[in-house]
């Protein structure tokens, strides 16, 4: 009896061993390394961000998990330029997508998604425009809207943000639809041409935000 009763602990002994040993499912999200850099160790405290420019697509898959990295082609630049990208978490908050160089490195990235938790020194996928310019520090320039490169800020003035972005861009947009029903006159904050300023107090009504961050490394 004694020796049955030791041979069943030894067996459920393996059997707790074995799922002790079972890996956790990927995340479908990113969780705390969420930070980009416009490059790679470039921040005072040698860190190299989420995403870096000597990363491969299989370092992607081995960070990130295979389910969350998927190759897509699409059009860019008005629908006239086709490129090959890879995508991490489609269809999801995260999204984000890549365009590699020649060596099988990023060459540039994207998001664009409200409420995705990727984090440029603290700018952010939806943030306020007046939060975009206390990290700046100063007032900036940015095009007026509704054309290609509408939103797109043009001129950081020395601010802080003008560094981190020398390789990168920010775009700003606002809901149009909203800003009709207020009844805001918005021609003079449209077309190719117009510049507009953050510090400008007649922007407040249109609740700007951050549409687009893009890295080039």
């Amino acid at each position: 009896m004694m020796k049955r009763t030791l041979i069943l602990m030894l067996v459920m002994l393996v059997i707790s061993c074995k799922e002790n040993k079972e890996v956790a499912p990927k995340p479908a999200t990113p969780q705390s390394d969420t930070k980009m850099y416009p490059g790679y160790k470039i921040d005072s405290e040698g860190k190299s961000g989420a995403i870096t420019n000597a990363m491969t697509k299989e370092d992607l898959i081995s960070k990130f998990g295979k389910e969350n990295v998927e190759d897509e082609t699409i059009l860019i630049e008005e629908g006239s330029v086709e490129v090959k990208t890879t995508v991490l978490f489609k269809d999801t908050e995260n999204e984000l997508r890549i365009i590699w160089n020649e060596k099988g490195n990023p060459k540039k990235l994207w998001f664009e998604n409200i409420g995705a938790k990727w984090d440029v020194y603290g700018t952010k996928v939806g943030m306020e425009l007046k939060w975009v310019t206390a990290i700046n520090g100063i007032s900036f320039q940015f095009n007026g809207f509704g054309w290609d490169r509408g939103g797109v800020v043009t001129n950081w003035n020395g601010g802080d943000l003008g560094r981190i972005f020398k390789n990168g861009t920010v775009t700003l947009g606002f809901d149009f639809e909203r800003a009709e029903q207020k009844n805001i006159d918005l021609d003079k904050f449209m077309g190719d041409g117009v510049k507009l300023s953050s510090d400008d107090q007649n922007l407040i009504p249109l609740d700007i935000r951050v549409s687009k961050i893009e890295l080039v490394f």
